[in-house]
């Protein structure tokens, strides 16, 4: 594992599931390689659904945004990114007068993931 920039304020914001992995580990459930994979299915399945709700938002596909954006949320909350749960809430909650505002919403949360999952990706792998 590396060390993480220190003038990086999403990475000083981040508590990157230790909580999480911390209860794992102490209950016998989990050691350095499992909490691995698990980072890498998180990534990888995030990723995916990101672009799911990409698609979702180019379409104005409300129903679809809705979808994705609560398929991401539990995945985020492990990791406790706060900034980005608020993105995705924003998204859950849109509605047919608002599903416009998506754009907006969507490209912050993209860079947002994209600068956690470097983060996560350097704390865990």
């Amino acid at each position: 594992m590396q060390e993480i920039d220190p003038d990086n304020k999403l990475a000083n914001d981040f508590t990157g599931g230790e909580k999480f992995f911390k209860q794992l580990i102490d209950a016998g459930v989990g050691d350095k390689d499992f909490i691995q994979e698990i980072v890498v299915m998180f990534v990888k399945e995030a990723e995916h659904t990101i672009h799911d709700l990409n698609e979702s938002v180019n379409e104005k596909n409300l129903s679809g945004i809705k979808m994705n954006a609560h398929k991401l949320k539990s995945s985020f909350s492990m990791f406790d990114l706060t900034g980005i749960l608020d993105l995705i809430k924003k998204l859950e909650n849109l509605t047919e007068g608002s599903v416009n505002e998506s754009d907006m919403i969507f490209a912050d949360l993209a860079s947002q993931a994209s600068s956690a999952f470097k983060i996560i990706k350097l704390k865990y792998l």
